[in-house]
């Protein structure tokens, strides 16, 4: 059996730490039934000091479901294995725009 997972409200109202997993590891189905209780009870979650790449970040994602693509109007990062990837940095828009 799984161990449970501990799961920190932010806030009253919305917002909720994990704690307790590894996402570098293949998820049990005990924890992803876990984490979806939380992001739909809680409507965001953060999992704190998660060093993941981007096979990590997809096999989360696939246990909620398909990825989609990163965005129709934005590139997603530059290699074609990880089209559904959208990457977050703080200079995205002067690495897109130049200035």
């Amino acid at each position: 059996m799984a161990s449970a997972l501990t799961i920190r409200p932010q806030s009253g109202w919305i917002g909720a730490e994990i704690h307790g997993i590894d996402l570098t590891a293949p998820l049990l189905e005990e924890h992803v039934a876990e984490i979806r209780a939380a992001l739909l009870k809680w409507k965001v979650v953060f999992f704190r000091d998660q060093f993941i790449g981007h096979d990590d970040h997809l096999r989360l994602a696939r246990a909620f479901g398909s990825p989609t693509p990163a965005h129709p109007l934005f590139d997603s990062i530059p290699d074609p294995e990880y089209p559904t990837i959208y990457p977050i940095f703080a200079d995205r828009f002067k690495a897109r725009y130049g200035s």
